[in-house]
């Protein structure tokens, strides 16, 4: 009896080891998933300051069809002899008007570059984490979205409205 007791406490003192070896791994996972959480965080702040910019950037380019609205309609006055009747626009004045639009293409050449360059890195990180996964997981990387992830985009873009989809511009009721 006590050669069998010495053979069934081998098999439990290796499945004991393989257990605590298993358990450092698996929290070491969810360490390093915790990381990479906190950065996905990071990552969205940042893509979330972008969007602000890219509004305010949109802002000021209405901002400029509404001073080009205006001196259209009455820009037109005073060039036709009438500058007693020609308004000031309130949009701004012209030189302020056309620095600004030299900063804003300055401004968008910019950030072109950079969006281009962050949509290709994030789209490359997701093709590689659904290749990883399914060969790991045997499942074909190709797949389509599933519908919860086509749902969640879907949501997101609900949320945004209005923001993402601004009343267009209509010059004529200035």
């Amino acid at each position: 009896m006590t050669n069998q007791r010495h053979t069934m406490h081998d098999p439990n003192t290796h499945e004991a080891h393989e257990h605590r070896q298993w358990i450092e791994l698996l929290e070491g996972w969810q360490i390093e998933h915790k990381h990479a959480l906190a950065k996905l965080t990071k990552m969205q702040a940042a893509i979330l300051e972008h969007d602000a910019e890219i509004a305010a950037q949109l802002a000021q380019i209405r901002r400029h069809e509404q001073f080009i609205a205006h001196e259209n309609k009455h820009g037109a006055r005073a060039s036709n002899g009438n500058a007693e009747h020609a308004e000031a626009n309130p949009f701004g004045d012209a030189r302020q008007h056309y620095d600004d639009h030299r900063e804003l293409r300055a401004a968008i050449k910019e950030a072109e570059s950079t969006h281009q360059r962050s949509q290709e890195a994030l789209q490359k990180t997701i093709k590689t984490m659904r290749e990883i996964r399914a060969n790991t997981f045997r499942e074909d990387p190709n797949r389509p979205v599933p519908a919860d992830d086509a749902e969640v985009i879907y949501q997101a873009g609900v949320e945004s409205f209005p923001a993402s989809d601004p009343p267009s511009f209509n010059p004529t009721w200035i």
